[in-house]
């Protein structure tokens, strides 16, 4: 501790009163003038150790908010490939009941195409080609599509060597319709011997994806780029019209986007210091879960630094106000007295320009000085606090640990002691996040406490958000995949320990799309969060519901016994428990009818470590797949003996 033995206990501050020497005198200025030259300092130092804080508080938010935009970009695009596959696996069936009923018949087949195309406008075509690549069925295109082979297709050799029928995806091509650029779906079908018989594809033009990307708030500098394996690209928000990084198909990305697909990462962020346009950005790279592309999305400096380039410019304003008061107190130090330049050091200098809250404590707990600061932070005033008794005072601090160890820390003999803890705003005022910073020191054998109070309340809450940002899906609520994730790694090591069966639910609404067409987003928006609420009520509480995007919800028990059937028995109830709430209608308001929810449940069940996460999925989305075959507003369980959903 800080001890002064020799100081009188009549005057405890006597070293500092005028009466000084010639000698004193000669070095008391010099003194001055170094003290306000380290004060300078330190503000100056202060000021820039917040502003790199700061400045990392916006990287970091910004880093999160790309993420996000990357992964809502992914479940709405994947969710559309998903859709078209599914019309093409539509097609293919059909084309297969046809042959085994002797042929495909071409008006049949076209009046089957035409109604595909009314539910899906933004396929510009549908076509049907042979074993060999020659043209059978085409609808929605020119003549001309009748008489180009595809044979030599990358996606037609995929399709010929497949053994079981899968999503085909090619990367960038031309058209050899009407050379455009186009991204090509395709299914393969076979004959009633099960020899491949030809492949129904769809050509996704380029400006399809361009309106799935279009429309993000990215600022004046934001950029969304949508690539495919190759990293060709395939659409940009915003486009560039006059720049080669700019042009359909061009593969300019720079190296650290290079670095991370090289490294064969999933997602990662990066920081671009000359990205297109000669903009600093920071960018979040994405492969989409559903199909071979690469995501990329990126903020502008110029635009989420906004923000951090005000604080600069208030900071730089109080630093030449402190620089100016700091000459004004110097000259103003060297005309007064000793007494008074002491007492204008303590009380200007280290209290009323604090910008934390400052209190000194006698051994008894008596307050002798108070700032500005804590008295507005404490919502009392000056009068009201010097008043307080010592357990008045400790009422104000409500956390009684925070207290104890603070006790205890002080009689061990530490002179600093720093801490986060909750004060309170008044005698029954709300609570507020501050952090403590408490030394102990003596003045003529006097214990003393000197107390600062920094409100972090602003810091805990950008905190909170980076946090929930991160982890929760904006619209719901809900834990998003991330989270998801997480806690499925909790479940999978709780069922390996227990043996106990777990289960994956994958729910898909139906008719959700007829939704939003119909009656906009907002209703579409409106129906999400009340099945939120709804699917939030009935779980268990150590179970999860979680949003992937778009109209698809999965939730993940756990502890539904230690044999297959008990837990499909009992995931199944729980699914119908799920069906039975959710079919209530729905009240939409601002004019639309009530809504009457539907959905497609599809059930995986798992435990331990048995089967890897992706396998887990699959199978959800196989049985959520036959669910919605069946006509949906049912479930179907994925039967791990038999891998055929039950």
């Amino acid at each position: 501790m800080i001890r002064r033995a020799a100081i009188s206990r009549a005057y405890p501050f006597r070293p500092f009163m005028p009466k000084l020497s010639t000698r004193r005198e000669s070095w008391l200025w010099p003194s001055i003038v170094a003290i306000l030259l380290l004060a300078n300092a330190t503000v100056a130092i202060f000021f820039w150790w917040s502003l790199s804080s700061s400045k990392q508080l916006f990287d970091e938010r910004a880093y999160a908010q790309t993420a996000n935009i990357a992964n809502t970009l992914d479940g709405n695009i994947s969710s559309s490939i998903e859709k078209i596959d599914l019309v093409l696996a539509s097609v293919a069936d059909e084309l297969e009941r046809e042959i085994r009923a002797g042929g495909i018949q071409t008006d049949q087949a076209l009046s089957f195409l035409a109604r595909r195309l009314q539910n899906m406008p933004e396929l510009p075509a549908l076509r049907v080609y042979d074993a060999e690549g020659n043209g059978l069925v085409n609808e929605g295109v020119e003549p001309a599509a009748d008489v180009v082979n595809i044979a030599d297709r990358d996606y037609f050799q995929r399709a010929k060597t497949q053994t079981e029928p899968q999503r085909i995806l090619s990367p960038l091509l031309r058209s050899r319709v009407d050379q455009s650029y186009v991204i090509v779906s395709a299914r393969r079908f076979v004959d009633a011997q099960g020899h491949f018989a030809g492949v129904v594809i769809a050509p996704i033009g380029v400006e399809y994806f361009s309106k799935l990307i279009y429309g993000l708030d990215l600022g004046s500098g934001g950029t969304v780029a949508l690539r495919d394996a190759d990293q060709r690209l395939i659409a940009r928000n915003p486009p560039l019209p006059d720049s080669p990084a700019g042009e359909i198909g061009n593969r300019v990305v720079s190296k650290e986007f290079q670095k991370l697909i090289d490294a064969g990462a999933v997602t990662g962020n990066f920081h671009n210091a000359d990205g297109a346009g000669g903009i600093d950005r920071v960018v979040s790279m994405r492969r989409l879960h559903a199909a071979p592309f690469l995501l990329a999305v990126g903020l502008a400096s110029q635009d989420y630094l906004r923000g951090w380039y005000g604080e600069i410019a208030a900071a730089a304003a109080l630093v030449c106000c402190f620089a100016i008061v700091s000459v004004l107190l110097g000259l103003t130090l060297r005309k007064a007295t000793q007494a008074t330049l002491q007492a204008s050091l303590r009380n200007r200098m280290y209290l009323k320009r604090a910008s934390d809250g400052i209190m000194v404590l006698d051994g008894k707990g008596r307050l002798n000085i108070v700032n500005d600061r804590l008295c507005e932070l404490l919502g009392l005033s000056r009068e009201q606090l010097v008043a307080m008794s010592r357990l008045e005072l400790l009422q104000l601090w409500p956390d009684k640990r925070a207290r104890a160890r603070t006790f205890v820390a002080l009689r061990a003999g530490n002179e600093l002691l720093s801490l986060e803890t909750l004060i309170r705003k008044g005698q029954a005022g709300e609570m507020r996040d501050v952090e403590l910073n408490v030394s102990a020191f003596e003045i003529a054998g006097e214990p003393c406490f000197y107390i600062s109070v920094r409100d972090i309340s602003e810091r805990k809450a950008i905190q909170d958000q980076i946090r929930e940002m991160a982890y929760l899906d904006q619209l719901t609520q809900l834990p998003n995949r991330r989270l998801l994730s997480d806690r499925l790694e909790l479940a999978l090591a709780a069922s390996q320990r227990s043996r106990q069966f777990c289960a994956l639910m994958m729910l898909d609404l139906d008719k959700f799309k007829r939704l939003n067409d119909q009656w906009g987003h907002d209703a579409g928006d409106l129906l999400l969060i009340e099945v939120a609420r709804r699917m939030k009520t009935l779980i268990r509480g150590q179970d999860t519901v979680a949003r992937m995007g778009g109209d698809e919800f999965v939730v993940l028990l756990s502890g539904l016994g230690e044999d297959f059937d008990t837990a499909a028995a009992n995931a199944g109830r729980i699914a119908a428990k799920l069906l039975d709430a959710l079919n209530a209608p729905v009240a939409l308001g601002a004019g639309a009818p009530d809504w009457p929810c539907r959905c497609s449940i599809g059930i995986s069940l798992f435990v331990g470590r048995d089967s890897a996460t992706g396998d887990i999925f699959k199978q959800a989305d196989l049985a959520l797949y036959e669910a919605k075959h069946a006509g949906g507003d049912g479930f179907k369980v994925f039967s791990a003996p038999s891998s055929e959903p039950a």
